[in-house]
């Protein structure tokens, strides 16, 4: 685990025209290990759109939703699964993210 990830969660604030918006807020910054998988490009609505597959294992963190994000390398990754790993040693997490 020597990679620093950051884990973001949404959280809604109301703007000043009383509208809600939603942001990011970190919610831990951790050591991570990191696995790059294969990456793909797909076509939507004629744009091409890159889409790179990672997989992070962090020691376990009570809270952990699959709701959060990852920030790795100033990109933001979506994350698509998390399984535990042992009881309560870490996770695995499957992410993606999205460029183009």
């Amino acid at each position: 685990m020597d990679r620093r990830i950051t884990i973001q969660s949404v959280t809604r604030t109301q703007n000043s025209f009383g509208e809600m918006i939603e942001t990011w807020a970190t919610w831990a910054t951790v050591w991570a290990e990191v696995k790059r998988k294969a990456g793909r490009e797909n076509t939507d609505s004629d744009a091409v759109r890159a889409e790179s597959d990672v997989e992070f294992m962090i020691r376990y963190k009570s809270g952990l939703l699959p709701t959060m994000r990852i920030v790795f390398e100033s990109n933001n990754y979506d994350i698509s699964s998390i399984a535990e790993i042992g009881r309560r040693d870490g996770y695995r997490i499957s992410a993606n993210a999205f460029t183009g």
